[in-house]
């Protein structure tokens, strides 16, 4: 071969042809470079001329056969629901040749769909719905078209997706098995998968899955959502190893309502009084619920957490008989989910009105009579306390009351006075009884030191509370009798020196002597802690317990005329005496 005059062509039968650059190592052989056919035109085997000065080289024609091949993908994966189309990249299409796509896994399993040349260089592939079939797996994508055998492959990966939920909508309480609806699902890798419920804000609970139905459904269990979250929507998603399995479509929700489980009490008095607490799931901290006993007493609630609901009982009585009611929770105005019915019974409690006589002196048993309603016929148990104290012998009469024995021994207390069937105890605590205590004692009426002022010593610390708020010279005309205050001279004031003493200066023109009787009128004085009754007491005046010794000094002018005055001066002097 001349080693610079050679190239060479390929040429399909119908004339078609390309120029091959041609490369001469030696006069003997030619190397040729093949052109990008696929490029242009499709797969053909076509003939191989070598052209010397643009004449064809004498000898045999050699053929070349140009193959189509894939060469690439616009994606590498797809969710197994498959849907949409796949460009798949090649050279040496013939648009006018039907093709066919398949998809095998390793394990064997295939699918084929229809796909279409746009172009010698492109084919449009139709995904297949691998998931519905088959578990989600990286398969081998290969085209074929025709007697055709395209070149080539490349790997294709279905994903696993989940596309819908049933039901959408369940209890806070949880427990519940719902339906997850997907492709390509492996069921056997169960125990792989879970179900987690998220929160606007807060950690996810998760729960096992029950089990993988198919390669298209699994079923998981609700978690008991409410026991951590108020009742709301939360977005669903299912866990592969850890892993969030790809959703089609948008995001999984699932909604929890909250659920009513259980009241506290079943039963509680007609007065009201007490609390019964809701116990549940999903409330909505200090969410606006309401407790409604049928048919129309209604309470308000406040949700301290999200599964409890604290309830005042209200007040329906009095009753005649116990009366058996459905409670319902509100929240706002719906009704929250619950047991088909929460029965509550009202117990006609024993109401208390009034106690006769209201009050007694301390240390005497005094026999009361405790009015009200249902208290109990004849012959029926019932107890009646006084505070902390039992009320004894008692006795139901037939007018519907109570009579009994006040405890002796109790001193300045007052007490409420409560009656107790089997069941509950009354509803009026204001009733109550006065244990009065005695009144105190004066132990010593005596001048002081000074002479000036009497002091009036008890034998308990005193109370001027009756008499609180007068003015001290005012304070004196509600302590005395009106024989006392003529002694003690114009307006005399009065207070407490100490606990149990009570000291009064004299006015102006006292006439008070040793041995006068001081008396009270009984208005104002009482024991300090006690309520007790009031102190008119007397009491005989003492002499001082130590008077200041009088100091006499007397002097005057020595010589005087006979129509001058005398003075005296007694400014040295010291002491009264006690007078």
């Amino acid at each position: 071969f001349d080693m610079w005059a050679v190239d060479a062509t390929v040429q399909r039968p119908d004339g078609v042809q390309m120029s091959v650059p041609g490369l001469i190592p030696d006069t003997q052989t030619i190397t040729c470079v093949t052109p990008g056919w696929g490029a242009t035109y499709p797969a053909a085997v076509t003939v191989l001329r070598l052209l010397q000065l643009d004449a064809a080289v004498s000898g045999p024609l050699v053929g070349f056969h140009f193959e189509a091949v894939i060469t690439g993908l616009n994606a590498t994966g797809s969710r197994s629901a498959g849907g949409g189309i796949l460009l798949v990249l090649a050279s040496g299409l013939d648009d006018a040749t039907p093709y066919t796509c398949a998809f095998t896994s390793a394990a064997g399993h295939s699918m084929s769909t229809l796909a279409v040349a746009t172009s010698v260089t492109a084919v449009h592939c139709s995904i297949p719905a691998w998931g519905a079939t088959f578990v989600a797996a990286r398969t081998v994508l290969s085209l074929a078209g025709g007697a055709e055998v395209v070149a080539g492959s490349m790997d294709f990966e279905f994903v696993e997706t989940v596309g819908a939920v049933a039901p959408t909508l369940g209890r806070a309480v949880g427990g519940r098995v719902i339906a997850v609806t997907g492709y390509g699902l492996n069921t056997s890798d169960a125990a792989r998968y879970g179900c987690s419920f998220a929160p606007g804000v807060g950690a996810a609970l998760v729960t096992a899955v029950v089990r993988v139905v198919n390669v298209t459904a699994l079923e998981c269990e609700t978690p008991p959502w409410g026991a951590t979250y108020a009742a709301g929507t939360s977005t669903l998603s299912v866990l592969h190893g850890g892993n969030a399995v790809s959703v089609s479509g948008s995001p999984l929700t699932f909604e929890f309502y909250a659920h009513v489980v259980s009241l506290g009490v079943s039963s509680g008095p007609d007065y009201g009084g007490t609390s019964v607490t809701v116990s549940g799931q999903g409330f909505e901290i200090g969410g606006n619920y309401s407790l409604r006993f049928t048919p129309t007493a209604v309470s308000s609630c406040t949700a301290n957490s999200v599964t409890a609901a604290v309830c005042p009982l209200p007040n329906i009585g009095p009753l005649k008989a116990d009366l058996l009611v459905s409670v319902v929770l509100l929240h706002r105005t719906d009704a929250v989910v619950g047991p088909a019915t929460l029965p509550f019974t009202f117990i006609a409690a024993p109401l208390v009105t009034a106690v006769t006589p209201a009050q007694g002196p301390q240390g005497t048993a005094t026999t009361v009579t405790v009015s009200g309603s249902n208290l109990g016929a004849p012959g029926s148990q019932h107890n009646v306390t006084v505070g902390p104290h039992a009320c004894g012998n008692v006795t139901a009469t037939a007018l519907g009351a109570l009579v009994c024995t006040m405890p002796a021994g109790l001193s300045g207390q007052l007490l409420p006075v409560i009656v107790t069937s089997a069941t509950h105890a009354s509803a009026q605590r204001s009733v109550v009884f006065t244990f009065i205590a005695p009144a105190p004692r004066l132990s010593l009426v005596r001048f002081s030191n000074t002479g000036h002022d009497l002091l009036l010593t008890f034998d308990t610390p005193i109370s001027l509370q009756p008499c609180n708020g007068a003015a001290p010279e005012k304070l004196c005309q509600e302590l005395f009798t009106l024989d006392t205050l003529r002694l003690l001279g114009v307006q005399p004031q009065c207070w407490l020196s100490s606990p149990a003493v009570l000291d009064v200066f004299f006015g102006g023109q006292a006439r008070v002597s040793v041995g006068d009787n001081v008396a009270l009128q009984g208005g104002c004085i009482q024991q300090t802690s006690l309520i007790s009754y009031k102190s008119a007491d007397t009491g005989k005046i003492a002499l001082p317990a130590a008077p200041i010794r009088p100091v006499l000094s007397v002097s005057s002018t020595q010589v005087v005329g006979p129509c001058s005055a005398m003075q005296l001066d007694v400014r040295g002097s010291l002491g009264s005496g006690g007078q």
